[in-house]
């Protein structure tokens, strides 16, 4: 009988045990999935304003690229018309005429 009330009382006392162990587990994981939900608000919150950052500079860099582009187009009209230009002078510069000879100085 007594080896029975032994045994009750190591089977009562291992399941109170195996109870505070398996409790102090759940509160453990709970506070580690709250910490976590925490860290994945900071970082979607983060990231959206990294992706509207990322948008912001697009939207700068194709403003730049299009103000490049119509600088360069004017830059090429401006030369086309010096170079246009120059071409009349030089046929305008050519004694007697002869624009035969300006014509072929000027392709060279």
């Amino acid at each position: 009988m007594v080896d029975c009330i032994c045994s009750e009382f190591l089977d009562l006392h291992c399941y109170k045990a195996l109870n505070e162990i398996c409790h102090g587990i759940v509160q453990q994981t709970q506070t580690a999935m709250e910490n976590f939900l925490s860290a994945i608000n900071e970082i979607d919150a983060s990231s959206s304003d990294v992706i509207e950052d990322i948008h912001q500079t697009r939207a700068c860099a194709l403003e730049r690229k299009t103000k490049l582009e119509e600088d360069r187009d004017r830059f090429q009209r401006a030369a086309c018309k010096v170079l246009d230009m120059l071409n009349v002078t030089s046929l305008m510069n050519v004694p007697n005429g002869d624009y035969s000879s300006a014509k072929e100085d000027s392709s060279q």
